[in-house]
């Protein structure tokens, strides 16, 4: 490991007025050791971070300094803070993954910190990288920082709100979505497929009526729905799908 590049690194973390940290998905494949490494270097530094899909599961999202997980590019609940900061420490971000935010002229910096050099695109052009061991590298960091930076937590007043957005539209009346309602979700949309009809439609309308009828999924299950354009032949094992169509199955009427 380069010594210059962590010098580099340490001046641009004391100079950072809103320093965040982002955790990528190379960081979940690392082993625990290093892995503890990660979450150490923010809570002895106190600096907030995010995570970005892939990245999820290694920073523990009960703390005080987790902001969210970033979604989208942009635009999401968490680029509140992203926007905020002047200096992202990208620990782990991995090539493959779908930028979790876009830089821009004027934007924060970017450090970027891995075992592999970045790929430079219009979205991510980190303008420090530190390559090596990324457990040596963020504790090395932490070594160097703990205790002095007096801005460290400067975004954290946005995390109540941005927590708040994620939970935002969530339909109290729908009820929590539990394992066994997740169960009976499934199971309508097993019934949506197996008919031949449009599936967006058709679940779109499922969607409604639960919200219209203030019904849970779980109160969903019994629930039977009518498709057009009925594909018999798929369906004449099916009784728990009721079929509505004009076309009557071809073939000879039963004897009375």
């Amino acid at each position: 490991m380069i010594a210059k590049p962590l010098d580099r690194a340490t001046k641009m973390i004391l100079a950072a007025k809103c320093p965040l940290i982002m955790v990528g998905g190379a960081a979940s494949r690392l082993d625990q050791h290093s892995i503890a490494q990660i979450r150490d270097i923010a809570r002895r530094l106190g600096i907030p971070y995010f995570a970005t899909q892939l990245g999820k599961g290694v920073m523990a999202e009960d703390s005080d300094l987790y902001m969210g997980t970033a979604a989208l590019s942009k635009g999401d609940h968490v680029h509140v803070a992203v926007d905020k900061a002047d200096l992202i420490i990208a620990v782990g971000y991995d090539k493959c993954e779908k930028p979790p935010f876009i830089m821009l002229e004027g934007g924060p910096k970017v450090i970027h910190i891995a075992y592999q050099p970045a790929s430079f695109t219009q979205a991510y052009r980190p303008h420090l990288e530190v390559i090596g061991d990324i457990g040596s590298s963020v504790t090395a960091l932490a070594d160097r920082l703990e205790g002095k930076l007096p801005n460290a937590g400067a975004l954290l007043p946005l995390r109540e709100g941005i927590l708040a957005l994620n939970c935002d539209g969530a339909d109290e009346e729908m009820g929590l979505v539990t394992l066994d309602g997740l169960v009976h979700a499934v199971e309508l949309g097993q019934k949506i497929l197996t008919a031949d009809c449009d599936p967006k439609t058709e679940f779109t309308r499922l969607i409604l009526f639960a919200k219209k009828k203030k019904a849970s999924f779980a109160k969903l299950k019994d629930k039977k729905f009518a498709f057009g354009k009925a594909d018999y032949g798929k369906q004449k094992d099916r009784p728990d799908i009721i079929v509505k169509s004009k076309k009557k199955p071809k073939g000879k009427k039963p004897k009375a």
